[in-house]
């Protein structure tokens, strides 16, 4: 799919209990090929994922199947920082074992003073904390309004279906700040999001006259299979489609 990079979700620690720590996802993370961004995650404590970290915390080259805090791309000419945070509430919702979380905001600023301390002024923030969930564990809305100098949040985790983007100008003192579009594809792949930006010499974001940017949400089922994904699944299909039948056959047994 051409992915620049990927956010850990609560999902990915789901078998932790059942494994002795997270050797299931250290197998996905070698596998992939793409980098994955754990901003707000320390996972020196899980002997399955600490030797898949990065040695370098943000870098401009990153290997796929690789964790880092952030990492740096080049787009028409641009550099672009790019980190990821993952929902504190993990540790309640999964079984992340020795896998800590830190403080999102915290985790925030550090990430965009690193990047800015480079020069590099136009930031996004791929996130699986939710779009507008539990205060007490985060969302995006608090994260754009106590962080400054985020552009973009690309969201997930509460499975919010962000029609247009949502633009955030004042902060959480309500004042006047640069703004920060953040969106988010609903669920399952139902949806494809697509947000062209534009931005001034300084690295603000710049809105229409609405004060708008252009972002829309794209319908998937009507769409045409690719032939060549619909080949690569289907031997993952074959396996999901026996397991549900199997739990079926239980479940009526068992009636």
């Amino acid at each position: 799919m051409g992915l620049d990079a990927m956010v850990f979700g609560n999902h990915e620690f789901d078998l932790g209990d059942k494994e002795g720590g997270q050797k299931s996802l250290s197998e996905f993370v070698k596998n992939a090929n793409f980098p994955l961004l754990g901003t707000n995650i320390d996972f020196s404590g899980d002997a399955y994922m600490s030797g898949l970290v990065g040695e370098t915390k943000f870098l401009s080259n990153p290997e796929a199947g690789t964790i880092y805090d952030g990492i740096i791309k080049e787009v028409k000419g641009e550099q672009i920082g790019i980190f990821g945070l993952t929902t504190e509430d993990t540790i309640d919702i999964a079984s992340p074992v020795n896998v800590k979380f830190s403080n999102y905001i915290d985790e925030a600023k550090r990430a965009v003073s690193y990047f800015e301390e480079q020069g590099i002024n136009k930031i996004i923030s791929v996130n699986h904390i939710g779009f507008d969930s539990n205060p007490n564990a985060g969302n995006d809305i608090l994260l754009a309004k106590h962080v400054p100098g985020i552009d973009i949040i690309v969201g997930g985790h509460s499975h919010t279906k962000v029609e247009e983007p949502k633009i955030i100008t004042e902060d959480n003192n309500g004042k006047k700040k640069d703004p920060t579009v953040i969106v988010q594809a609903f669920q399952y792949a139902e949806f494809l999001g697509n947000l062209n930006v534009e931005f001034d010499e300084n690295g603000v974001l710049v809105l229409d006259k609405n004060g708008e940017v252009d972002g829309k949400l794209i319908e998937l089922k009507d769409k045409a299979d690719d032939p060549e994904a619909l080949e690569v699944l289907a031997p993952f299909k074959e396996a999901v489609e026996e397991l549900q039948n199997k739990k079926q056959v239980h479940l009526q047994l068992k009636r």
